[in-house]
């Protein structure tokens, strides 16, 4: 019997999924892209395409194009997933991936990707100045890909406008975040003697949630027991773990005696199976942060998310994810007849369609799926047995005085770390660029000599 090759895949992101990763480690290299969603929807990709025969390895998002070599050479293919990268910011990201994807020799496989728009985006006329940039990124994912997945309608119809068919360059796949443990779904109901004093439940915002819904979501903090906020940036991870605020923004949870830390029960998580698996405990979750309420959707907890632009509402509309707009929230109603109003079963629904359409997107591409073959226990769930994670992170307000002097000392050395391999990467190119000049010296040298060698064969030309 013919032994199958292993495969081995490069993907864009921080970290390993079941990679033991500690806060001084978060500290040293922010390896959560700014944002602990991102590690979500790799741990989707992940879960889905895992085995015994196939490895995926993490490019610590380092990718350039002194890399490609051995990209070339030690991976079969190049996982990219990305949210909402066509924003103005990431453009430069995007040139350098075009660059890279171009020089290498093996698959490409976008997995995802979003449109940063304002909500109720006119789609048909969705047009940017960075137009260029994202078509020629696509196109080169075309060149080593059968077809790219997106992440909803919107962005669907950007890339129909910049020219490319949907359905043959580019199909809607939703967030791979959603499809981490296969086809079904299962959202519990609300406890019969449910009542808001006594739930437990989670809330995330984001910086840019406009301030009316910032308020709403503080003051659930004020006036309920049991609430837990989750952040997701980095900056905030640095407030909560070391209490020292690193940003200020009216209306929205920047000091450690803001309500959502106050109370001590503000978590910061390190990996995605930890802030799954502590979302079974909470009642329900509610929040501006699309990923925050995805993490309570896989562990089967009601969520109600709050879309604050087109990268939220096309996400939100494909998976069914039960919302309210901001504007809602104007009105103050208490999170009960929020829960009453909304159907919490609605992403059961959609999930098994969703994530048939995901997997027939994988296996166009040459991909091979694990998970739909036994969703119950897979490859992944065994290495996930096997793995050591870092528990969930507790905020500065709910530890020991000794502790605390222990994370600033953390922090202190974290930062020494980095600022010795900073320096270390400075020493380097400047020996580089040394090495450069020298060799652009030595280059004129030979090419004043050639002009002088030219000069005296023009002025004294041979005669026949």
């Amino acid at each position: 019997m013919e032994m199958q090759a292993m495969k081995k895949y490069l993907m864009r992101s921080g970290l390993h999924p079941l990679e033991y990763k500690t806060p001084g480690d978060l500290i040293a290299r922010d390896f959560i892209g700014t944002n602990s969603g991102n590690m979500l929807y790799a741990y989707g990709i992940f879960r889905n395409l895992v085995s015994p025969d196939v490895t995926i390895e993490s490019d610590e998002y380092v990718v350039s194009m002194s890399k490609v070599d051995d990209i070339n050479t030690n991976y079969d293919g190049y996982i990219i997933a990305l949210a909402d990268a066509i924003r103005p910011d990431f453009m430069p990201t995007l040139k350098a991936l075009t660059n890279v994807i171009r020089a290498l020799k093996i698959p490409v496989y976008l997995i995802g990707m979003g449109v940063r728009a304002d909500y109720g985006v006119a789609e048909a006329d969705l047009h940017f100045e960075y137009d260029d940039i994202v078509r020629d990124f696509v196109a080169a994912v075309l060149e080593k890909s059968s077809v790219v997945g997106l992440r909803g309608d919107i962005t669907a119809q950007y890339l129909n406008n910049l020219g490319f068919k949907q359905g043959e360059d580019h199909v809607v796949i939703g967030c791979p975040s959603m499809y981490a443990f296969g086809p079904q779904l299962k959202i519990r109901d609300l406890r019969s003697d449910f009542s808001l004093q006594s739930s437990r439940f989670k809330t995330n915002i984001s910086k840019s949630a406009p301030e009316k819904t910032m308020d709403y979501i503080s003051n659930l903090h004020r006036d309920y027991a049991h609430v837990s906020y989750i952040p997701q940036e980095y900056d905030e991870f640095k407030l909560l773990y070391s209490g020292g605020s690193t940003f200020s923004i009216n209306h929205y949870p920047s000091n450690i005696h803001d309500p959502a830390y106050a109370s001590g029960e503000a978590q910061f998580f390190l990996n995605a199976p930890t802030w799954i698996n502590e979302m079974k405990h909470a009642d329900f979750s509610i929040g501006t942060r699309f990923h925050g309420n995805v993490a309570a959707t896989l562990a089967g907890t009601p969520s109600v998310t709050i879309p604050i632009d087109a990268r939220m509402q096309e996400l939100v509309e494909f998976h069914g994810l039960p919302y309210v707009l901001p504007e809602r929230l104007d009105e103050n109603p208490s999170p009960e007849a929020l829960l009453q109003e909304l159907d919490m079963h609605a992403p059961e629904r959609k999930q098994a369609a969703n994530f048939a359409n995901f997997i027939t997107f994988l296996k166009k591409n040459g991909l091979e799926p694990t998970i739909e073959q036994d969703p119950k226990m897979t490859y992944a769930d065994r290495l996930e047995q096997q793995s050591n994670l870092y528990r969930a992170v507790a905020s500065s307000e709910q530890i020991s005085d000794v502790e605390r002097r222990s994370r600033l000392a953390e922090g202190t050395t974290a930062n020494l770390i980095k600022e010795k391999r900073l320096r270390a990467a400075i020493k380097h190119n400047q020996e580089k660029n040394h090495a450069l000049t020298n060799e652009n010296d030595k280059l004129h040298a030979q090419i004043e000599q050639l002009q002088k060698q030219l000069q005296t064969a023009t002025e004294n030309p041979d005669e026949d």
